[in-house]
């Protein structure tokens, strides 16, 4: 790592494609004035054909050969770009790579993976020299930290308020986004069987595929509809209720979708976690659930108190906005890196 110096160009690295971890971070850099570049592991993140995607991902876990391509191209970019900092979100980078980009360029290297601790695949992030690793999962960067002393940091996820904010709703619009209760995101077993119970409801499903092998009643709601940017904030804003039911294997931590949610002023009810209450007022900007019983107990309550909910929105989104943005936490980030950078 270079000598301590102010940090001026960013090299992110990340499936690049719109309203992605890597695109807000990106943007949020552009607006904080650092010259940022972003390399996109995954050229055809972007393509309509789901089956060409799976294919592209495949060969490269398969094949050493492809890996090895996009490794080389990725060591290139950095050495061209020669960044101050790199910022990766991708755990899927061979460490040889991460190692030689240290090596030619001296730029400080840091992972902020924000994944589960389920979906760490090969472990490369483990077995890389990466200056910090943030992670928004505190379980995570405190057993990292001590079982193999690396220099873990918990880091949440955040909101983008460029897009992730209060938006108008025409007629139209409130008619297409609205229903009693929306989930947004990837369906799978666990949600599936959660929403079951609820099936009497206007319900809508926001998300890139229901997949063929998820057997479930539920899959009448699907609407067949990726909503990202500002279509998110107004599906958000438009449901009654935003079931924000977080993937079991999050042990402590939370999803991005609990600050977006909040940020794009809507109501959420959340899978309880150990940090939320550090991040929200339970009951006064986030409402949260235990048990099913209590869930359903919630959704009925919260279905017929439009005001409480309105109100419990309004302070969720100011929260958001003062506390959980991805600037702050950018900020929070460089700064890690300045102290170690000094040390």
């Amino acid at each position: 790592m270079r000598p301590n110096k102010n940090i001026k160009k960013i090299l992110v690295i990340g499936n690049l494609y719109p309203d992605s971890f890597p695109e807000n971070i990106a943007v949020t850099l552009k607006n904080m004035g650092y010259l940022t570049a972003v390399f996109s592991l995954d050229p055809f993140i972007n393509t309509s054909n789901a089956y060409f995607r799976i294919l592209s991902g495949y060969a490269k876990r398969v094949s050493p050969l492809i890996e090895n391509y996009f490794s080389k191209k990725l060591v290139r970019k950095a050495i061209d770009f020669n960044p101050d900092l790199i910022i990766s979100t991708e755990p899927m980078i061979p460490p040889n790579a991460i190692i030689e980009i240290k090596k030619q360029t001296g730029a400080a290297t840091v992972c902020w993976f924000t994944d589960s601790i389920a979906n760490l695949d090969r472990q490369y992030i483990l077995a890389s020299p990466y200056d910090i690793i943030f992670t928004k999962e505190p379980f995570m960067a405190e057993f990292f930290e001590k079982k193999l002393g690396k220099n873990a940091f918990y880091l949440p996820e955040a909101c983008n308020p460029i897009w992730h904010k209060l938006t108008d709703l025409n007629d139209e619009e409130k008619k297409h986004f609205g229903c009693d209760i929306n989930i947004t995101g990837n369906m799978y077993y666990y949600r599936a069987l959660i929403l079951e119970n609820f099936m009497d409801y206007n319900i809508k499903i926001w998300g890139p595929v229901f997949p063929k092998w998820l057997n479930s009643t539920t899959r009448k709601f699907f609407q067949n509809e990726y909503v990202m940017k500002e279509k998110k904030a107004k599906a958000f804003k438009a449901a009654k209720i935003n079931l924000n039911l977080i993937h079991y294997t999050e042990i402590r931590g939370v999803n991005c979708r609990a600050f977006e949610i909040a940020g794009c002023d809507g109501f959420q009810i959340a899978d309880s976690k150990p940090t939320m209450k550090d991040l929200f007022e339970i009951g006064k900007e986030i409402v949260v659930f235990e048990t099913l019983k209590e869930l359903k107990e919630k959704v009925a309550y919260y279905l017929s108190h439009e005001k409480e909910r309105n109100e419990i929105a309004l302070m969720g989104y100011e929260r958001a906005h003062k506390d959980h943005t991805y600037e702050q936490r950018l900020k929070t980030l460089i700064k890690e890196v300045n102290n170690l950078q000094s040390r």
